[in-house]
């Protein structure tokens, strides 16, 4: 019984070798004749048509080494970025640009009770649309939660281009400012520093230097 176990297992695999060999004889052959195919195309095809065909193979060799290289990029663990905005208001908090003013670090009873009000608006809209972000209440540089709108501060500058039209202003600031890209491009900023600090820092991503645009437009005092 057992024999009669081994020889069936025996002729098995015999039979299982025997079909694989017939099919990478069948593959060898498949691609024996493709490359004569291609062989017989290049000889019929123009100079022209060659130098294209070259030129693509080319084309896709750069395109699939410059994928790989950026693959192993995205694919580096150890890749990390630099916040510098979050490094400078860290040192801000920390007391390296001097004292720090008090509004920093705490509300007035005025702005508290605004909060409370915008805190309470944020959960009515929740609750009739949806839970959405809405940057009503972002933190500042010492992670204090500021109603946005008393972010923005009337403020003056001796400089006569700020004060001569709306565009000389938005020229003169882009020219002053360092544009910095946000950390995450679909997501708010954490922090929302004070137009003070950004003009001290003359660096700031898109929210920052339009909150200092506009506080500069505010302290000019001229209704465009």
């Amino acid at each position: 019984m057992e024999k009669g176990k081994i020889k069936k297992e025996k002729i098995t695999n015999k039979k299982k070798k025997l079909k694989q060999k017939r099919m990478e004889e069948g593959d060898n052959e498949s691609k024996k004749i493709s490359e004569e195919n291609e062989q017989n195309e290049d000889i019929e095809a123009t100079p022209t048509q060659r130098k294209a065909k070259k030129e693509a193979e080319q084309e896709d060799e750069v395109t699939k080494t410059s994928n790989n290289a950026i693959k192993k990029i995205l694919e580096d663990k150890n890749l990390t970025f630099k916040n510098e905005k979050l490094e400078r208001c860290y040192d801000f908090k920390m007391g390296k640009y001097g004292r720090i003013q008090t509004s920093f670090v705490e509300n007035s009873p005025q702005e508290e009770l605004v909060l409370e009000h915008v805190i309470q608006y944020q959960r009515s809209f929740d609750l009739v649309y949806g839970k959405r972000e809405l940057m009503l209440y972002p933190k500042n540089e010492c992670g204090l939660s500021k109603f946005i709108c008393t972010t923005i501060r009337p403020t003056k500058i001796g400089l006569i281009e700020l004060n001569e039209s709306f565009e000389k202003c938005a020229k003169c600031l882009s020219l002053f400012m360092h544009y910095e890209e946000l950390e995450n491009p679909v997501q708010f900023p954490s922090i929302i520093p004070s137009p003070s600090n950004v003009l001290i820092w003359q660096k700031g991503d898109s929210f920052d230097i339009s909150i200092v645009l506009v506080s500069l437009l505010i302290g000019r005092g001229k209704k465009e």
